[in-house]
């Protein structure tokens, strides 16, 4: 996988299985690159709630 990351010049490795932190960085080292399981990729976005009335 380092191979086709570093042949394609890929900024991420995104991965089906979802990773411990521990994971993510010793993948991330492996690869000189960030690593995530596919669960970060897809969760959705919380939008920030707008400021109270008067401020």
């Amino acid at each position: 996988m380092a191979e086709i990351r570093e042949r394609t010049g890929a900024d991420a490795v995104v991965l089906l299985n979802p990773l411990t932190e521990r994971q993510r960085h010793a993948l991330a080292e492996c690869f000189g690159c960030p690593a995530v399981g596919l669960a970060v990729v897809l969760a959705p976005v919380r939008p920030v709630p707008p400021p109270p009335p008067g401020r």
